[in-house]
């Protein structure tokens, strides 16, 4: 997919970003991780630790002009806050919350305590309930003092407790909420999806009917099921399980929060896909970024070229393909007339889309430490001159990126399932790995190719598409690693099938359309057979992973 770029600085892409994947730009700063088999609450505490560091960064250092504009837009969501600045301490109501604070602070020096500390009271809305709490902008409190009520000895039987609240950590509460309010919003698909794929499975699991009870979300349910080709099994025996409501399906609200928030079995939904998406904007902006960068420039027209090497480029096979053809002057020309021929043996096996719009080059990318690249933004499709076996590897991310217009292949819902097995597998195999080797320490480390890398849904379609070109079709090719042994690649039978088949229907219409390039071989009918076939093989697949998803 082809995107605008409106601008170059950093903080703007990464809210644009966020909001592409609608995820709130005041999370566009905030960094964490999450660790394998972290729970959704953990997930949680360590998303709400980084906005409160990120919060208690920037809120401390504004004037008490910008602290409220910035309470206020925080505040646009069902978790609400409005502040009164508090100037007077005349009654004793007021002197008794005003000493309540300096205990809840600490506070020895009690000189000018408005100008410092800018005492608040704060009206929090949520659910259709209203608290009100007292505070200081300026400082925070003790955290015995959050959400609890207090008083004096002296007087509380008269006057009474009064409630506090650490302005940080309401800040953060509401930034939390309101956040993964937004978020879900936008879930509707993911979230029917999820459920349908919870039904589905359990039906295979158990060989029999399973539908929840309410006919209403049982309809919408099994419609769901059939929309997105999920394996199920319709028959007369038939059981009955309410693990989730109409309410969660439909995306009810409740009290201006969706209800899908206000169960565990919905929060194991949504929270996930939330966390996961920071992650994916973050690195989708961090590598557009660096594709913009003063470096990275594989992808721009070389100064000067020989004459040889030009008149090729002028002229060669690729360019049936592709709308430029770029050689580095180093290239071997022979050897890349042998590409060519390999080039054209390889378009009659598989589907290759043509792109006018995109250029292939054939470049020394030492600096880049890639054996290829692929820029959609630029529309190039880049791989090393010492390097052509990664040209299918950046063939699939060009197809990731151009096969629907205006849709990225590895982030829609039909490619959720291969993500999601991937991941499991891929995590169990580098599990056995010894302790000290290179690629494992690699994996649970904090350099760019470690596990977040290889999970990010472009990543795990590329790798999936060289699997399915090596080893559900067979085909052996200079464009091709020699093996595909390691743990990113994992060779489980079933998911070479869950591949095979996806991609067999991703290329089956242009493939059965385009005779030129089907009509030298078999291609287009073994496709065809696999299709049809697709039914009774996913339901197989579904039996043997039923494990993983418990």
């Amino acid at each position: 997919m082809k995107q605008r770029i409106h601008t170059l600085k950093k903080d703007e892409i990464l809210k644009q970003q966020f909001e592409y994947y609608g995820l709130s730009h005041l999370l566009s700063d905030v960094k964490f991780s999450v660790m394998p088999g972290q729970n959704i609450y953990e997930q949680m505490g360590k998303f709400e630790s980084a906005v409160k560091r990120k919060v208690k960064g920037i809120f401390m250092g504004l004037n008490v002009q910008k602290k409220l504009e910035f309470i206020e837009d925080i505040s646009l969501g069902p978790y609400n806050l409005k502040v009164e600045l508090l100037t007077k301490f005349e009654t004793e109501t007021e002197k008794t919350i005003l000493e309540l604070l300096y205990r809840g602070a600490n506070l020895i020096n009690k000189d000018n305590v408005i100008e410092k500390y800018q005492p608040a009271k704060i009206t929090i809305s949520y659910k259709g309930k209203l608290d009100v709490a007292y505070t200081f902008l300026n400082s925070t409190l003790k955290p015995k003092y959050h959400m609890r009520y207090w008083g004096l000895k002296s007087n509380c039987k008269k006057i009474g407790h009064f409630l506090f609240a650490d302005c940080i950590k309401i800040l953060t509460k509401t930034i939390s909420i309101n956040s993964l309010t937004k978020f879900t919003e936008n879930q509707g698909d993911y979230i029917r999806f999820k459920i349908a794929e919870y039904y589905s499975q359990r039906s295979i699991k158990m060989n029999l009917t399973i539908l929840p009870e309410d006919k209403r979300l049982a309809e919408m349910v099994t419609r769901e099921i059939y929309k997105n080709k999920l394996p199920f099994i319709d028959c007369e025996s038939s059981l009955v399980d309410n693990y989730y409501t109409y309410e969660d399906f439909s995306l009810q609200k409740n009290e201006g929060t969706p209800h899908i928030l206000c169960t565990k079995q919905g929060k194991e939904i949504i929270i996930p896909r939330f966390i996961r998406s920071m992650f994916i904007a973050r690195t989708k902006a961090e590598r557009l970024l660096e594709e913009h960068s003063t470096y990275a420039k594989a992808f721009q027209d070389k100064k000067y070229v020989s004459g040889k090497v030009l008149s090729v480029m002028e002229k060669n096979d690729f360019l049936t393909h592709y709308g430029k053809v770029e050689l580095d002057n180093d290239v071997d020309l022979v050897r890349f007339n042998s590409l060519e021929l390999e080039f054209n043996d390889l378009k009659n096996k598989i589907y290759i889309p043509k792109a006018s719009d995109y250029s292939f080059r054939i470049r020394k990318l030492g600096q880049h430490r890639a054996a290829g690249l692929h820029y959609s933004s630029f529309r190039a499709t880049i791989i090393d001159i010492e390097h052509p076996n990664a040209y299918i590897h950046e063939l699939g991310h060009q197809i990731d990126h151009t096969m629907i217009r205006n849709k990225i292949m590895s982030e829609s819902l039909d490619f959720l399932g291969i993500i999601e097995i991937y991941e499991k597998l891929t995590e169990e195999s580098v599990k056995h790995l010894p302790n000290e080797d290179p690629f494992k320490q690699t994996w649970n480390g904090t350099s760019k190719y470690n596990r977040s890398y290889y999970f990010q849904p472009t990543e795990v379609f590329a790798r999936a598409y060289e699997l399915y070109i090596f080893k559900c079709l067979q085909i052996e090719s200079s464009f091709l690693k020699e093996n595909y042994d390691s743990p990113v690649y994992p060779s489980e039978k079933t998911f070479l099938n869950l591949i095979q088949s996806y991609f067999n229907n991703l290329f089956f219409k242009f493939v059965s359309g385009n005779k030129v390039e089907t009509s030298h071989n078999n291609a287009t009918e073994e496709i065809e057979i696999n299709i049809l076939k697709e039914k009774s093989m996913n339901i197989e697949i579904m039996n043997k992973f039923t494990c993983f998803n418990q």
